[in-house]
């Protein structure tokens, strides 16, 4: 069962807001004022050619509700203190498994998507292709990337940033969390990483953490990570919630056996 919204509630402080939703449990992106809607007249948009599919459907429900403040990632539409799945079923998307294993970070799962590839059965990389705005204000695009090396069962984690199109971003906070599965109750913290801050100042600029050693995994479960981000576009009230969670991997036995992702 996916953590309630009381347990990533206080993973970015006072700039993060945690909701929960059929069994799973986001932080959205939420204007500076706590307000979620923008008169209708403010219809100047950038960034048009969204390419049909998911993210297009989710960025123009975004426009028609003129909401304040929102993200897409794929069909996952954050806005107003909640994320709301538009998919078919109201459920959580879950990434696209690409084949990509030696692709450059920006030239995989482009231009939109939540995808994951595998480098091997113990590496593994979940990327999102962000989109976000304010009222039918289409403002940036930014890549998202975790990159989880299982390393026995302490995992080491990397997250690179990736400034697509619009202003310059500051990102204040960066952090993985990581979740162990529990079936009849909700999913216990296994550890939290800061990862760092970032400032991107053009289309193209890129960050990375550099490899962080995660938490020691004892228990014989299935996990996964969470990563979540604030951001500040130059000249616009900030954003901030859960970017997405990376697929579930395996780490059974006793402490002498290695974690590992399950085949696909």
């Amino acid at each position: 069962m996916r953590k309630p919204a009381t347990a990533a509630a206080s993973i970015l402080g006072a700039l993060l807001l945690a909701v929960t939703t059929t069994g799973t449990a986001h932080a959205a992106p939420v204007s500076d004022d706590g307000t979620d809607r923008v008169p209708s007249d403010s219809a100047d948009t950038r960034l048009t050619s969204v390419p049909k599919g998911a993210t297009k459907e989710c960025v123009d429900t975004a426009h028609r509700r003129a909401l304040r403040a929102w993200a897409c990632v794929g069909s996952d539409l954050y806005a107003n203190g909640k994320v709301e799945h538009l998919a078919k079923g109201n459920k959580p998307q879950k990434p696209s498994l690409t084949v990509a294993p030696n692709a450059d970070d920006d030239s995989w799962c482009e231009p939109v998507g939540l995808c994951s590839r595998l480098v091997n059965d113990y590496i593994r990389e979940t990327k999102a292709n962000i989109w976000y705005g304010y009222g039918s204000e289409n403002v940036g695009t930014f890549d998202a990337v975790l990159r989880n090396n299982l390393n026995g069962r302490q995992p080491r984690l990397t997250t690179s940033l990736i400034h697509d199109e619009g202003p310059a971003l500051y990102f204040p906070d960066v952090r993985t969390v990581c979740w162990e599965e529990e079936s009849l109750w909700p999913d216990n913290e296994c550890g939290t990483d800061v990862m760092g801050g970032a400032f991107l100042s053009t289309p193209g600029a890129r960050w990375s953490s550099g490899e962080k050693r995660g938490a020691w995994l004892e228990n014989s479960n299935e996990y996964y990570h969470e990563l979540a981000a604030s951001w500040v576009p130059t000249g616009r009230p900030p954003l901030s919630g859960t970017l997405f969670e990376t697929p579930y991997f395996n780490c059974y036995g006793t402490s002498d056996d290695n974690c590992y992702f399950p085949d696909e």
